[in-house]
């Protein structure tokens, strides 16, 4: 399993498990980016304020994460690749 699917699979559990009433997808997607730093050396650039409305790319989230829901990450780990950029200084 390499790093992108992990961090698929660390994003999709963390929402799963929905320990807040409010902030469960922002908070996942900020502790899934700790990782792809820590392993990756990138980071995942959502667009934040797009997934906050009903867009295009929320529903396509959400269907990501509902796929993940019955063990199908692929949607998901497409998503994250969307969004990945490295670090440079």
């Amino acid at each position: 399993m390499n790093s992108l699917e992990i961090s698929a699979r660390l994003h999709h559990r963390l929402v799963y498990i929905h320990p807040f009433n409010n902030g469960n997808g922002r908070w996942a997607r900020f502790i899934m980016n700790l990782f792809v730093k820590d392993y990756l050396n990138s980071y995942l650039e959502f667009p934040e304020d797009e997934l906050l409305l009903t867009t295009e790319i929320r529903k396509t989230y959400i269907k990501a994460l509902q796929r993940a829901d019955n063990w199908d990450y692929q949607l998901l780990i497409d998503f994250q690749k969307k969004y990945i950029s490295n670090f440079s200084i």
